[in-house]
């Protein structure tokens, strides 16, 4: 069984960032660490919130914010959080590549919280209801690399897995 904290009681200043581990992807993992309490996996849990709309062949699935200021309030701090840890850290996490500015790293983020809108990824031949409920993990920052130098190519997205939609 997997703990999710809910969005009520989520706070980004909890969210811990590691360095980028190279696997099959580049991935800087997320984790919580409330106290003695550390949960190596991000998973937050989202009230209903409306399908803005969803795209089965694509996987597209786009949630409105609009009518939950606190979840839309606490995303997007985590959002503004996790760039700028990106811009902290990238040259510890990139030593051999030439540094980027910060509003190309900013430019460089594919955000998943957008103008009230939250982007996710949902690959699923299911039917979505107009409102869902949300288990959501976060498994962390995933860095896009060049196919053949393997150097950031300055991109960068979160890299995410709904467990559930209710």
């Amino acid at each position: 069984m997997e703990l999710t904290i809910p969005i009520q009681i989520f706070d980004v200043g909890k969210v811990v960032v590691s360095p980028p581990q190279r696997g099959t992807k580049l991935i800087a993992p997320l984790s919580y660490v409330n106290g003695d309490v550390h949960f190596s996996l991000l998973s937050i849990s989202l009230s209903s919130l409306p399908v803005k709309s969803y795209d089965s062949t694509t996987g597209q699935l786009q949630v409105s914010l609009q009518g939950s200021k606190e979840a839309a309030t606490k995303l997007q701090h985590l959002q503004d959080m996790l760039i700028q840890a990106v811009i902290a850290n990238q040259r510890g996490w990139f030593p051999t590549e030439k540094g980027v500015a910060k509003e190309d790293i900013r430019g460089g983020f594919q955000p998943f919280v957008d103008h009230g809108i939250l982007h996710l990824y949902y690959p699923s031949n299911s039917d979505i209801g107009q409102n869902i409920s949300i288990v959501l993990r976060i498994q962390g920052l995933s860095f896009h690399q060049h196919h053949i130098t393997k150097a950031w190519t300055g991109k960068f997205r979160l890299q995410h897995r709904i467990l559930a939609l209710l």
